[in-house]
Formats: structure tokens, sequence, C-alpha cells
């Protein structure tokens, strides 16, 4: 992939930018949860907005602000382990479209099972604190996590404009490491949050 000048990396930041270019102006797919356009919709898209609506009923979330700290960083941790659990199955989520009943499903009339979407989530759970461990132990801590100066940045112009993370970001980890059972100093998963999932040896390496 290289540009008329031959340069590879600068045809592929040209790339990036087109692309964040596009995202920035496509038109929002809130229609799918709209309920006058129910008639419209394609059997794929009705069974997406279905999954949708069921979503945050499954987790026990309320609707919250997608720009305040506290809702975002919640609606994170209670996630959390979701998209682990099909990335352990090797399915592409463009497929799977992240919906656990589904995914179950299939994964019981493959093998005889009787796994459900809470054991799905303790499964997904379960490997995102053996890859906190794996991490804990190699350096990376809390002191890494923080958001790339651009990612971080403030937009400038759409919806998101002069929207800030910064300011918010501890708290946001605060609350998560809370929520996912971790210790705020070292980041490392607590021995009780490693009990919980039978990650014994890690406990060992850790604690």
């Amino acid at each position: 992939m290289a540009g008329p000048d031959g340069d590879e990396a600068a045809a592929a930041r040209r790339l990036e930018i087109f692309l964040d270019r596009v995202l920035a102006d496509t038109a929002s797919s809130s229609y799918l949860l709209h309920p006058s356009y129910e008639s419209v919709l394609s059997d794929r898209e009705r069974a997406l907005a279905a999954a949708l609506r069921r979503f945050p009923q499954e987790l026990g979330l309320k609707e919250g602000n997608p720009y305040g700290g506290a809702d975002v960083s919640t609606f994170v941790a209670k996630t959390k382990g979701r998209m682990v659990f099909e990335d352990c199955l090797g399915v592409c989520r463009f497929c799977t479209r992240t919906e656990l009943e589904l995914v179950t499903n299939a994964v019981n009339a493959a093998t005889g099972w009787d796994m459900d979407v809470d054991e799905a989530m303790n499964v997904g759970r379960r490997t995102v604190n053996v890859l906190r461990a794996f991490n804990i132990r190699h350096g990376i801590g809390p002191d890494v996590e923080r958001p790339s100066d651009r990612y971080g940045s403030v937009p400038v112009d759409g919806p998101n404009k002069g929207k800030a993370i910064g300011p918010e970001w501890d708290g946001m980890l605060d609350n998560y490491y809370q929520l996912m059972g971790w210790d705020r100093a070292t980041g490392k998963p607590l021995p009780e949050t490693l009990k919980k999932y039978g990650l014994e040896q890690q406990l060992n390496d850790l604690w």
C-alpha cells in the first residue's frame, strides 16, 4: 500500500486520516432502536435491535450518560469478558455481534454442554484476570494506563466537541478497579477476585 511517491508510511497515515474523517461524518445508526423505523428494518436489523435492547438489562445496567466518567467506566467493567469469551472460541464478532445467548446456544449445540450467559461471562472474566496477572508480572500496571495524547485529546468539532476525558480519568479508574476487584495502588486482581474465578495459581504469583 504505497502512494504515488512510494512512501508506504505516508500512504498509511493518509488512509488513517481518511477513515477517521469518514467515521466523524457517518450518520448515526440510532434508527435501529427508534420505534418509527421498526416496519422498514430487515430481519437481521430487527434481530440486532432486539439484542441491543436486551443488552443493558442482561447486565443490570440503567440508562446512563455516554459522556459521564462514572457511567462509562461502570459500563466497561460490567461488560468486561463478553468479547473475551468470543475470543476464546475463535469466532468472528462481526457474525456473533457479541450476542452471548446465541453464542452459548451454538456452543451447547456443538458440545452437548448446558452453558448459560452467566457461565460465559465468568469464562471471559477469568481470562481477563489471567491476562491482567500476566501484564502485572511484566511491569504493565496503573502507571501506564492512560490514553495517548491523541486518543485523550479534546475533539474540536463533531458531536463530542469540547468533551474531554482527561479530567475524569483518575475517577474512572477508581470506579473501574473497584468494580473489577483490582487493587487500586498496584493494579493486581485482589486475592478474593482470583479465588472467585479459581485462579489460585495467579494468587500465589502475585501475592
